[in-house]
């Protein structure tokens, strides 16, 4: 009763927030080219909670899509996607600045996408006297529309009968004299393969 009410003076309270680690893993680290890959990010921190917000997964700098974190229930969320083109990625995901955490990004992540092929072997002709050579090209098409690189072995049954270099997608060998009769002329490119009978 002898004491007025007072209110102190405002007190500045600094909280800082906390930090955070992001983490990067993906379905498969090789995949064929328009097969669907899911990236999946977690992201923990120090304080037990779970952090919520988005997170940007990059191939090289170009974005390629974002999950979001929910902040309830777990601290991963996942991204998939079939759009990669044939070759190596270097994939990373970055979880964004949020009022409690501080965002972090993951390492890289290698990924690798390979092109899907068909091989088609043309022999010069069909059928040939005995004793002549005959002359067999393949071409090898990506499903991806990139040009196809590498050596193609040629074989006639567990005979090799040469290799050669593809140019453009395609490439030549000219067979010595064949043995009289059918034969079953292989062309092989990794793990590409179609016969055709001579």
């Amino acid at each position: 009763a002898n004491r007025t009410a007072s209110t102190s003076a405002a007190v500045t309270q600094s909280v800082a927030r906390a930090t955070t680690a992001t983490t990067l893993t993906s379905s498969a680290a090789t995949t064929t080219f328009g097969q669907t890959i899911t990236f999946t990010v977690a992201v923990t921190s120090p304080d037990g909670a779970l952090p919520a917000g988005s997170v940007a997964l990059y191939d090289g700098t170009a974005g390629i899509g974002s999950c979001i974190l929910p902040g309830t229930g777990t601290n991963t969320c996942t991204l998939a996607t079939s759009t990669l083109l044939s070759g190596t990625h270097s994939i990373t995901a970055a979880f964004a600045d949020t009022a409690n955490h501080v965002g972090s990004s993951s390492t890289a992540r290698t990924q690798t996408v390979r092109a899907s092929t068909s091989t088609v072997v043309a022999s010069s002709s069909a059928s040939v006297p005995y004793g002549q050579a005959v002359q067999f090209t393949m071409t090898v098409n990506s499903a991806d529309g990139s040009v196809a690189t590498g050596t193609i072995t040629l074989s006639d049954g567990t005979a090799g009968l040469g290799t050669c270099t593809l140019t453009n997608g395609r490439c030549s060998i000219l067979a010595p004299s064949l043995a009289g009769g059918s034969h079953s002329i292989v062309a092989d490119r990794k793990s590409t393969r179609l016969n055709s009978s001579h």
